[in-house]
């Protein structure tokens, strides 16, 4: 998981500044001043900490750019793929029930790790 993070925090990076600008949009805000030259002569002219607020107000408007843009990704995504992964865990499932000395040793990967087993154990009658 921390290698899918790593590779793709370019994407991340890359992505900040069309969020913030679809907050900006969203926030009826005017857009601030990204390029270098703009951002030291706003540091000269108002000072460290107020400059540190605008990138600061930058930033939650790339917050409030991402939830906006992200709710609909997100909810599309889900329904899109929705069936494909029903489909998956039936032929999982199916698979499972196919065999019957593996059906019962089989671990059910959706339940948290102290639940795994899908058949309870029962102790073993014969001595």
């Amino acid at each position: 998981m921390q290698a899918i993070n790593l590779v793709l925090t370019p994407l991340d990076v890359a992505l900040s500044l069309p969020f913030m600008r679809v907050g900006e949009f969203v926030l009826r805000r005017d857009p601030l001043p990204l390029s270098p030259a703009e951002l030291i002569a706003s540091i000269k002219e108002a000072g460290f900490w107020n400059a540190f607020g605008m990138l600061a107000t930058g930033l939650g408007c790339a917050i409030v750019g991402w939830v906006f843009v992200m709710g609909p990704c997100g909810t599309a995504l889900y329904f899109g793929l929705r069936p494909v992964l029903r489909k998956i865990m039936r032929k999982k499932h199916d698979a499972m029930m196919d065999d019957p000395l593996r059906g019962e040793e089989m671990e059910d990967p959706l339940l948290p790790r102290t639940r795994r087993r899908s058949t309870p154990d029962f102790p073993s009658t014969s001595s």
